[in-house]
């Protein structure tokens, strides 16, 4: 699962002019600092520049959540009434 891939990201916006130009160092700039780029047509959203691993963790995290083994311990652990606190799970899980 990703670890929270967004919410470490920062959003860029370029134009497509700019891409045209830098794809490759942009690409290996979104990487180094975990964002990724809005591109922009005219100011309008067009598209998205998302560095590999932070695409490979978004596909793992999207096939997880199409499954419908995970989606029913999802319910069935809801159904349990057992609770975790945030911190009993870092530690579990061993999380920073």
């Amino acid at each position: 699962m990703a670890k929270n891939v967004i919410s470490k990201t920062r959003e860029k916006l370029i134009s497509v002019r700019e891409i045209e130009s830098e794809v490759e160092d942009l690409l290996r700039r979104a990487e180094a600092g975990e964002f990724y780029y809005k591109i922009l047509l005219d100011n309008k959203p067009l598209g998205v520049l998302v560095p590999y691993t932070m695409w490979d963790e978004l596909l793992e995290d999207l096939e997880m959540y199409s499954s419908s083994n995970f989606l029913k311990s999802i319910r069935e652990a809801r159904k349990s009434k057992v609770f975790y606190t945030p911190e009993q799970i870092k530690k579990r899980y061993d999380l920073k």
